[in-house]
């Protein structure tokens, strides 16, 4: 295995995503509230709908479903951009050469990554070109809408596979996720 051969596996299992911003040159598609209005710090555009996101403070928050935001806000404008996976993803969703591989290191697609993986050198470079490559570590935009979700040091990861991964923050804590599962929205908050 080597990192050309990984970059490619990242690049097949890429997620097209939105990166907002408050750049106008793309689609408006939601509005951030410094301070909430009616409790609601985000609303977002999903089609015919929009996401009124409350925080508690406490870890969550809720969604409802409107059509239209509140007054005042930020706006809030999306430009297309491919989410590519973490390592997590290549563990788990990887071709078969990436199942070789990990059977080669003693190790299960469900582990997803730690130092105790025998080639972890190639996986720090892999993770290297993919911080790279983030909005979240380049300091660009505001949010992300779709795509990839982050590795969290809480490792949920796994729990959130299967779920759609709505919107989240990418500047200051606490980073805020807005997730849909089994027909609902959730909200986390992240302080790590």
């Amino acid at each position: 295995m080597d990192l050309d051969t990984l970059k490619r596996e990242a690049e097949r299992l890429r997620r097209s995503a939105q990166l907002l911003s408050q750049d106008e040159s793309g689609a408006l598609a939601g509005w951030y509230y410094e301070t909430p209005v009616r409790g609601v710090h985000f609303a977002l555009l999903r089609g015919d709908e929009v996401l009124l996101v409350r925080t508690k403070g406490k870890g969550g928050g809720s969604v409802s479903i409107d059509t239209e935001p509140p007054t005042g806000g930020t706006k809030l404008y999306a430009r297309p951009w491919e989410s590519l996976p973490p390592i997590e993803a290549l563990f788990l969703r990887g071709s078969d050469n990436i199942g070789q591989w990990l059977a080669q290191n003693d190790w299960k697609r469900s582990w997803g990554f730690n130092d105790n993986f025998g080639d972890s050198a190639l996986v720090h470079d892999y993770e290297a070109w993919w911080q790279s490559e983030h909005p979240f570590y380049k300091g660009e935009g505001f949010g992300i809408a779709g795509g990839w979700h982050f590795v969290w040091p809480d490792e949920d990861w796994h729990d959130r596979v299967e779920d759609e991964l709505v919107f989240w923050t990418l500047q200051g804590k606490p980073w805020i996720e807005v997730w849909l599962s089994g027909g609902h929205y959730n909200v986390i908050e992240r302080v790590t």
